[in-house]
């Protein structure tokens, strides 16, 4: 199992879905952006929260509020990438993330993971916002 934690914007509204079997699921688009050799990346994953994840406080307070530009952090599972042609003949990778967890990101929750990230920085020497590769 990779366990995947991603932050980032929505590209869209999330949006509540059925499958053929009757279960119904949240999906939403979130695009996260990366720097490879200095030039700015965006991946778009496909997030999937299952029925039995969606507790009434995420249906009824924030699934509301996951409107496009809403930023969230998502830990789940890491689907295998898709690739598949585009119109145009290049291959393009889809990723996918089956949610545990969502959570939106508030200016406090922002504030706090800042602080975070400078702590950690602090105690090992290591700055995780920069990764070559």
């Amino acid at each position: 199992m990779n366990i995947a934690h991603i932050q980032g914007r929505l590209g869209k509204d999330a949006v509540l879905a059925t499958n053929e079997k009757g279960d119904s699921f949240c999906k939403m688009s979130v695009a996260t952006i990366i720097s490879v050799k200095g030039k700015k990346e965006t991946n778009w994953w496909n997030v999937i929260v299952p029925s039995y994840k969606m507790t009434p406080e995420f249906r009824e307070e924030i699934l509301p509020q996951l409107k496009k530009g809403a930023e969230v952090h998502v830990v789940g599972d890491m689907g295998m990438p898709f690739i598949y042609p585009t119109p145009n003949g290049q291959n393009q990778c889809s990723l996918s993330v089956f949610a545990q967890t969502v959570k939106l990101m508030t200016e406090e929750k922002k504030e706090t993971t800042k602080e975070n990230h400078k702590v950690f920085k602090e105690s090992t020497g290591f700055d995780q916002t920069y990764l070559p590769f």
